[in-house]
């Protein structure tokens, strides 16, 4: 079915119209796969290119808005494609990724009419970063992203119609890279943006959302 590689998911709605979640607790969502291949193969001309950063360099056609490899990351609750989903009294607890993206609540790609309408938790979302040497080397880690923990992520389109965010509670966000853990997210770009870790020898802030 050409699909790019998504991670690990708990619970996952796709392309599904009024939908009620009350009562649902979901616990220790862990994906603990590595990074993608971040070293040329056949046909590619470096190492920079492996680590392919959309379509046109070696990356997935379809991958749009997630840039390199995404099969490490993990994500409890997440919301695509769909309209009118209703969480209440909702528990997603110890989401973890050991070098990807890990997200409590994900809400992206045209999720429309989202609503808090109960008490939603998220407690202990991290990624350990294991490989944060090679980034500060000037290699990078899981193509070329770094691990990211968040809380409650939508993207810019889908929050426009996410209600009752003030129903979330949120705790116990961790990474090895502070500017990586996030209680709660609005995305309007990719997912990251590629820059080397140095610069002619002077190190630079390659976390860029």
């Amino acid at each position: 079915m050409f699909h790019a590689q998504k991670g690990v998911a708990a619970l996952r709605i796709d392309g599904a119209r009024s939908v009620c979640l009350r009562g649902v607790r979901i616990a220790e969502t862990h994906n603990t796969g590595g990074e993608g291949n971040v070293r040329a193969l056949p046909g590619e001309r470096n190492d920079a290119e492996a680590a392919y950063v959309g379509a046109d360099d070696g990356g997935h056609p379809d991958q749009t808005t997630t840039l390199g490899y995404a099969g490490a990351d993990v994500r409890g609750v997440s919301l695509a494609g769909s309209y009118g989903v209703f969480l209440s009294d909702v528990r997603v607890g110890e989401t973890h990724a050991r070098v990807g993206n890990a997200r409590g609540i994900d809400i992206f790609n045209a999720a429309n009419a989202t609503h808090f309408c109960g008490a939603v938790h998220v407690d202990g979302v991290s990624t350990l970063v294991s490989d944060a040497e090679r980034v500060l080397s000037g290699a990078f880690a899981n193509g070329p992203r770094v691990g990211q923990a968040i809380g409650v992520r939508a993207t810019t389109h889908a929050a426009r119609s996410t209600y009752g965010a003030g129903c979330a509670f949120v705790r116990r966000v961790g990474s090895r890279v502070l500017e990586q853990a996030l209680e709660f997210a609005v995305d309007s770009a990719h997912d990251y943006v590629a820059r080397p870790a140095a610069v002619d020898g002077a190190p630079v802030n390659p976390y860029t959302l």
